[in-house]
This record gives C-alpha cells, sequence and structure tokens, in this order.
C-alpha cells in the first residue's frame, strides 16, 4: 500500500513522506491549533471575570480580548464565559460607559449566539 511503510517490529506505520502522512499531519495541528485557540478563549474570558472584581479596565481590556477569540469560534462554551463576564461587568459596575461600550461590542460582534 502506498503511503504505509512497516517499522521494526513489521506493524504499518504512515510513510511520513507520503501525501496522505502529510494531510494527516496538517489536520491534526489545525485540530489541535482549533482546541487551543477555544482553550485561549476560555481562559482569558475568566481571567477578564476574575479582574472584573478588583480592576474594570484590566477586566474591559482582557474581556476584548476574549471577545475577539470567541468571534472565531463555534463554541457556545466561549460566548457562555463573555455572557458572565458581561453579566458580572453589570453587576458590580453598572452603567459605567466601559461596561456599556463592552456590551454593545459584545452584541455586535457575538449577535444572538
Amino acid at each position: 500500500m502506498q503511503g504505509v511503510v512497516a517499522n521494526e517490529s513489521g506493524e504499518d506505520k504512515p510513510n511520513a513522506t507520503s501525501p496522505y502522512a502529510q494531510i494527516d499531519a496538517v489536520l491534526s495541528a489545525a485540530a489541535l491549533s482549533r482546541g487551543l485557540a477555544r482553550t485561549r478563549a476560555f481562559n482569558t474570558a475568566l481571567l477578564a471575570t476574575a479582574y472584573a472584581e478588583i480592576d474594570l479596565e484590566q477586566a474591559l481590556g482582557a474581556g476584548a480580548e476574549a471577545l475577539a477569540m470567541t468571534a472565531g469560534l463555534q463554541s457556545g462554551r466561549a460566548v457562555r464565559y463573555v455572557d458572565d463576564l458581561r453579566r458580572r461587568l453589570r453587576w458590580r459596575y453598572g452603567n459605567e460607559p466601559g461596561v456599556r461600550d463592552f456590551d454593545e461590542l459584545a452584541n455586535e460582534t457575538l449577535g444572538s449566539r
């Protein structure tokens, strides 16, 4: 079979130079990258939520970063983390201009997701 070679124990393994192995490597890297992007979005939203307890500017900065990351993902959980941040900001800081701006940006970016 093309694209497969036997290793020392006689088991078949993909030939690293075969197009199939190269495609598999690219797909694996893409899947890992998507998983890491989602994890980074979760962690950044959680960081922003923690900042909301002590520093509005830091919370808004991290929140904007989390929002930008979440916009490129198909992740309901990431959206929920951003929504939790929005609720926390409104509860803690009320109608501050930065909170209103972040809320507007989140509505525009995430829509009804």
